[in-house]
């Protein structure tokens, strides 16, 4: 056991740790199981079914399909490369993994399934070029298919990232395939669709390999096959008999592992498990003879939204943009669920809290279209319609042009707003002995509209010329901090549409753990500083934070805030003021801060993390 997993177990009480052991033991006996089971069986299955159809054929939206022909992509900051064998890795940060020429089927796919990978091979068109899926080609590392799944490594080696064949099997371009077809209605799309799903299925069978290891990325993947399928039958595309009953396996496949190898745990679940279970949702909707995957995950959303959501409507994960994800993920399955079984699948008071989820969005979207951005930002969706840096990506557009049948009449408009009320403190806490430091910002005095989100941590000014955003409250994950910056205090300010101060990004998570720590750090953020010292810990792992800041919100009115934290081991507090000037007043009750001048200079100069800026960063963060 590692000293992290020791040091995690230390906090907990002891019925706990015993239930978390236990429960290691019986998972660990499992894998062992299933692992001799698959090395004398096929893990593919041969379902016999059919597939529904849930999507009304939408009107067809241009998109750039080039550099997805070419196999051609961009992600995760990996600027473009064309992801085939052999491929020269450019590196990440000057470390790159040799290149591997392709090897042919019988000397990477384990003997049992040999066979039936060889089948599926045989029926990609003879001009098709075929993906390395197993490949991480930012920096060349990569992975054997005939690894068993759950014997994956990851973060052992510096620069090599296992997102990245992750996010690539995903497939979360293919919708866009659907989208040129319905425009061009040329067969080269619906050929390309064929030949990356049988590519996929030979060189991936189930359990094997890097594409199997993470459930999440399994309840993605079949999400989007399903809806690009049903969107190209929309628009008239027909496929070979042969593929479809690749496919129909496969997709059975899928169901059957995600069903078999839930994320979930009885103390903590996050979006990886709504991810599980949308995957799951979208299986049991889409194939005939899985209803009961549909009823378990309907029944799983009813008992998870309330967990993973607070009841301000924001995600208990204290990150923006997985709370976008995970809120994305339930509304896309809750409108699949309502098609299938009808509005009366969820209690009102769900789309309540969906409504509310969607406010959340609403509010923390700046004057540029871009998130406030706190916490960790993976560029995580469950579906991608749209090209990923598209500047005029319209959000609406989702709900106008694609729609589920039953989905309207839409519950949500029926939930009244949630009121915002003010917080009364007391600001002659504050004394003039205090330490302090002190910066100013002219702006447009005008009427100013507040939100707050005390269940987060998120308070809002705005006006036709101000956006000012305020960070202080929970660190997430019930007190992990796994996706949690140390942002405590901190602020994003635009004034007459120009970003003054902007969160700089996340970067990466395991490959690079200094640098991963660097964009964590007090030091990246618009807030009160004290000389070589963290408000918590960021050395303990990449998904943890060491301990709890303990920050809340003490007064919030139209015009003032104060807030304060203890994570430097005494009171910090944060005054702003808006009156002629947006005054932004640091207060420490022990330690000098640093000057705020300084403050804001050094976070401009942290460079934004690639891929959130690759176009212009300014669409760094959408979601």
């Amino acid at each position: 056991m590692s000293l992290r997993l020791i040091k995690r177990a230390l906090r907990l009480p002891p019925h706990l740790v015993l239930l978390k052991l236990l429960r290691m033991a019986k998972n660990r006996w499992h894998q062992y199981r299933r692992e001799q089971r698959d090395q004398k069986y096929p893990t593919y299955s041969s379902y016999k079914g059919k597939l529904h159809s849930f999507v009304t054929p939408p009107r067809a939206i241009p998109q750039y399909t080039k550099d997805l022909l070419s196999h051609s992509f961009d992600l995760l900051g990996s600027g473009p490369v064309e992801v085939k064998y052999g491929l020269k890795a450019p590196g990440l940060e000057g470390h790159v993994y040799p290149s591997q020429a392709a090897l042919p089927l019988n000397n990477r796919i384990n003997p049992k399934n040999l066979d039936y990978a060889e089948k599926v091979w045989s029926h990609l068109d003879p001009d098709y070029t075929p993906l390395d899926w197993q490949i991480d080609f930012k920096s060349g590392y990569r992975w054997e298919e005939k690894t068993p799944s759950h014997k994956i490594a990851y973060g052992h080696l510096p620069g090599v990232d296992v997102k990245v064949p992750w996010e690539l099997a995903r497939m979360q371009h293919l919708p866009q395939l659907a989208w040129a077809y319905g425009e061009t209605k040329e067969e080269k799309y619906v050929r390309e669709f064929q030949n990356q799903i049988l590519d996929f299925i030979a060189t991936n069978p189930p359990r094997f390999g890097v594409n199997w290891s993470c459930t999440m990325d399994v309840g993605i993947r079949i999400a989007n096959w399903l809806i690009t399928y049903d969107l190209m039958q929309c628009y008239g595309a027909s496929f070979s008999p042969e593929f479809e009953t690749f496919f129909i396996s496969s997709v059975y496949d899928h169901g059957k592992h995600i069903i078999h190898h839930l994320e979930w745990m009885p103390t903590f679940r996050s979006n990886h498990y709504l991810a599980n279970i949308a995957g799951l949702l979208f299986v049991g909707a889409y194939l005939s003879g899985c209803e009961e995957w549909l009823d378990f995950a309907i029944a799983e959303f009813i008992k998870e939204v309330p967990l993973q959501f607070h009841p301000d409507g924001s995600s208990f994960e204290g990150s923006t943009s997985y709370h976008c994800l995970s809120a994305q993920i339930v509304a896309y399955a809750s409108a699949l669920a309502i098609s299938v079984k009808g509005e009366r699948c969820f209690p009102q008071e769900y789309y309540e809290q969906l409504h509310k989820m969607a406010l959340f969005v609403q509010d923390i979207t700046k004057p540029n279209g871009a998130i406030v951005q706190i916490g960790d930002h993976d560029s995580g969706y469950l579906f991608r319609l749209f090209p990923p840096y598209d500047q005029h990506l319209n959000r609406q557009l989702l709900i106008d042009e694609l729609h589920f049948k039953s989905l309207y009449p839409h519950p949500f408009p029926l939930c009244k707003e949630p009121s915002h009320t003010f917080i009364s403190g007391d600001l002659t806490l504050l004394k003039e002995t205090f330490p302090k430091t002190q910066i100013a910002f002219p702006y447009k005095k005008e009427r100013i509209d507040c939100r707050a989100y005390p269940d987060f941590g998120m308070y809002i000014y705005r006006s036709p010329h101000l956006f000012l955003s305020v960070r202080v409250g929970s660190i997430g994950h019930l007190g992990r901090g796994g996706h949690a910056h140390n942002d405590q205090l901190s602020v994003e300010l635009v004034i007459d549409g120009k970003e003054i101060v902007v969160d700089p990004g996340t970067y990466l998570y395991t490959p690079l753990p200094k640098r991963r720590n660097d964009y964590r750090s007090v030091t990246a953020h618009f807030a009160p500083q004290i000389l070589e010292k963290e408000p918590s810990g960021i050395e303990s792992g990449v998904f943890i934070l060491d301990r709890d800041p303990k920050g809340k919100c003490l007064h919030f009115d139209r015009h003032t805030f104060l807030g304060m934290h203890t994570g430097y081991g005494f009171p910090v507090y944060r005054l702003i003021q808006l009156g002629d000037q947006i005054v932004i007043t640091d207060y420490s009750t022990k330690d000098p801060l640093v000057p705020l001048e300084k403050v804001l200079k050094q976070v401009q100069q942290v460079p934004f993390s690639p891929g959130y800026g690759m176009i212009n960063y300014e669409n760094n963060n959408h979601c």
